[in-house]
């Protein structure tokens, strides 16, 4: 027969080899059955060394938790933390007050719409030195001319929205290809396979050298883009994909962002054709020092600059408007000048065109009106 005693070394033995408490109390019950009037001294010190393997459990359970919440990017909702852990009971609760005490201590911070969703507090901010600015404009050709109506710096973002079959792809190749010699290029596709990139970069003009599109870092990549990022190079993502809760856009973008030191970005965005801003509202436009609409209108494709930060020049080029078309499957080419129609302004015909424009055009391509590469 068991003594009393035994009760609390087999207890202490369990407690110093980190047994559960439920296993530590189902123990308990079993052997203290068999023993009629416990001491009540016996009793007491039993349960606290029950409670004691409690306390410790909680303790492991905390400390897991707050590293698994440090750990994240972006954000994290507590529901999930919980299916994480596999939280049951008490244990569902007791995430919810780690979270608020870890908001309490300003780790944390709530975002977004959804209750108990928090991300991560930056504790380590840039500080900027205005005595040390020795940054240069950005030697970087776009599309269209649009270089040398806006001036961009390192860390910009450029976004391009557009409508279904509207060259949102044509225009970002366009880019990769322009700049392959002047930054490390990195194109993200999400809708390609090599097979099919291939073709379509067969299907432009012949100017375009297949030698000189391998010269691009091509990548397979749907999402978590800010793993890939060139700090220091120009980053094409075609396209940023919108999930379910579009609002979730925004904090992705400032993800890539983050990333970037002294490189650039441009972003391909979905857009409806009966919408102003791309999939994900106007909050797509947050981060973006130049933006710009490709649409169908009346038969023509249409490019509108909605966003235009730093403008060369007096005019600025916030709701200009430009034609452009399509010329062998890839050369994007301008059809008309950029004119104003909110101001009245028509569409200029094409050959009002100077050669000093025509100085900054340099990609491939067989328009006489520009001095080309081939």
């Amino acid at each position: 027969m068991i003594e009393p005693r035994d009760i609390l070394r087999i207890l202490d033995d369990m407690a110093g080899r980190n047994a559960s408490t439920d296993l530590m109390a189902d123990v308990y019950d079993r052997l203290s059955q068999g023993i009629t009037d416990l001491p009540a001294d016996i009793q007491k010190k039993a349960m606290e060394l029950i409670a004691g393997q409690k306390r410790l459990e909680q303790a492991i359970f905390d400390k897991d938790v707050r590293e698994y919440v440090l750990s994240i990017t972006g954000s994290i909702n507590a529901k999930e933390v919980m299916s994480f852990f596999d939280a049951r009971g008490e244990q569902k609760h007791r995430i919810y007050e780690i979270m608020q005490g870890m908001e309490t201590e300003g780790l944390i911070t709530r975002t977004g719409n959804r209750h108990g969703t928090y991300r991560l507090v930056d504790r380590n901010p840039h500080i900027m030195d205005l005595d040390a600015v020795d940054e240069k404009v950005a030697n970087i050709y776009l599309p269209m001319l649009l270089h040398t109506m806006v001036e961009l710096y390192p860390r910009n973002i450029i976004l391009i929205s557009g409508e279904k079959d509207a060259g949102k792809t044509c225009f970002a190749l366009n880019v990769a290809y322009a700049n392959r010699d002047t930054y490390p290029v990195r194109y993200f596709n999400s809708e390609m396979g090599s097979m099919e990139l291939r073709r379509r970069l067969v299907k432009f003009p012949s100017s375009f050298r297949m030698a000189e599109w391998k010269k691009i870092t091509w990548m397979e990549q749907a999402k978590q883009f800010e793993d890939h990022i060139d700090p220091n190079g120009l980053n094409i993502i075609d396209f940023l994909e919108v999930g379910a809760e579009a609002y979730t856009v925004t904090e992705d973008i400032r993800r890539v962002f983050d990333k970037l030191d002294r490189g650039l970005l441009l972003i391909v965005m979905q857009k409806r054709s009966y919408k102003e801003f791309a999939v994900g509202g106007e909050g797509t436009l947050e981060k973006a020092r130049l933006a710009v609409n490709l649409e169908h209108n009346g038969g023509d494709n249409i490019a509108r600059i909605t966003v235009a930060k730093n403008w060369k020049g007096d005019e600025r080029p916030r709701g200009k408007v430009c034609r452009y078309k399509i010329v062998q499957g890839g050369d994007l080419r301008m059809d008309g000048a950029w004119y104003d129609p909110d101001k009245g302004e028509a569409s200029p015909a094409k050959k009002g065109f100077t050669k000093k424009s025509a100085k900054v055009y340099n990609l491939g391509g067989v328009d006489p009106d520009f001095v080309h590469e081939e």
